[in-house]
């Protein structure tokens, strides 16, 4: 007769573990927080997009708060815009423009510290970045009015005779030129306030994972949706290559700006052959011409290394690592041509390295 099998005995002690296990398990699924979304916005502004993105790790942002941001950040760029677009005929900077008198002229908070800064760095780098160069940015054809290459030499004289950087004083929440025909252009650095001004707004609501870009032109803080300071690809500058094809190198960046000026973007070929590049030398009037191809700046501010991009491509790389070496605060990678074409050599600071990581992570 075959042997029946017997229940277990009830064993309560097992019986309340395996209920707190469930119970626990339970628990820490319906009351664990959701891991952070990632927030992405894109646009158009200052002649080129731009591209926001925020790590939200406390469920703060929805559909509708998305789509306020949404307008939020086309409103404060658009206000820029109307601050200091030379291709806007009312804005604050072509109004300044046209103003014939030599008495101050009053501009909002943005466009004086633009200004400001740019101002700062002329002084700081010797001229080599001067916001006063719109008479010749104009007459090369990479201004508002279009196209007018190669001009002569007795144009640039007389253009460069309406620029140089002590022609115009901040005075309180005023501008004053000390000729009539003083133009300013504050591209090389606008981009760059654009970005810091993005990132801040959204750090005053309490954000601090944040990636901001425009035109190639960076504001970041904190880090990624994965946790790691945020990653900036440095384009190889070949003009045959679109942006984010190939790179130099890769920046990991949790605090600060990173800015990139070269001859591979805006440019035109002259009669010769010549590369001629939108980056103009303030001491000639003419394109600046070196042995840089590109120049990529890592400092506290976006707006900081945009101008100091430009600043020290003009340069050339033997002072720009001269200048370098005497001025805290400014890290700096400058690719070089070489003798053979599409070719880069790399000269850096030595505090630029602890932002890399190969080209190929």
């Amino acid at each position: 007769m075959p042997r029946m099998l017997q229940p277990r005995p009830f064993e309560p002690r097992k019986a309340i573990l395996v209920s707190l296990v469930l119970l626990a398990f339970f628990a820490y699924t319906y009351t664990r927080k959701p891991p952070p979304r990632q927030w992405h916005w894109q646009g158009q502004t200052m002649g080129t997009t731009y591209s926001v993105k925020v790590i939200d790790r406390d469920h703060r942002i929805n559909p509708d708060t998305y789509q306020d941001w949404q307008q939020d950040l086309d409103e404060l760029l658009a206000g820029l815009n109307r601050q200091m677009s030379t291709y806007l005929a009312d804005s604050e900077i072509s109004q300044f423009n046209r103003w014939a008198s030599l008495q101050p002229f009053p501009v909002s908070e943005a466009f004086i510290t633009v200004t400001r800064a740019a101002l700062q760095l002329a002084e700081a780098t010797g001229g080599a970045l001067d916001p006063t160069l719109d008479p010749l940015i104009e007459l090369w054809g990479f201004g508002s009015r279009g196209p007018t290459r190669e001009p002569s030499p007795e144009a640039i004289a007389a253009a460069r005779e309406n620029t140089g950087y002590r022609q115009i004083t901040v005075e309180g929440h005023a501008l004053r030129k000390s000729r009539p025909d003083v133009h300013i252009n504050v591209n090389a650095i606008a981009k760059g306030y654009g970005a810091d001004a993005v990132l801040d707004a959204f750090v005053a609501q309490g954000y601090s994972n944040i990636f901001v870009e425009i035109g190639g032109e960076v504001a970041c803080q904190g880090n990624n949706l994965s946790g790691n300071p945020w990653r900036i690809g440095v384009d190889i500058p070949r003009p045959d290559l679109p942006p984010g094809e190939q790179f130099a190198a890769i920046i990991h960046l949790d605090q600060g700006g990173v800015a990139t000026s070269g001859d591979y973007r805006n440019f035109f070929e002259d009669a010769s052959g010549a590369l001629r590049s939108h980056i103009l030398n303030p001491a000639s009037g003419m394109p600046a011409q070196s042995d840089l191809a590109a120049v990529t700046v890592v400092a506290d501010s976006c707006m900081i290394a945009d101008g100091m991009a430009t600043a020290l491509f003009v340069m050339g790389s033997e002072q720009a690592m001269a200048w370098l070496d005497q001025h805290e605060g400014i890290e700096a990678m400058l690719q070089l041509h070489t003798a053979e074409k599409n070719q880069f050599t790399i000269r850096q600071t030595p505090g630029f390295g602890r932002y890399l990581s190969p080209a190929t992570d």
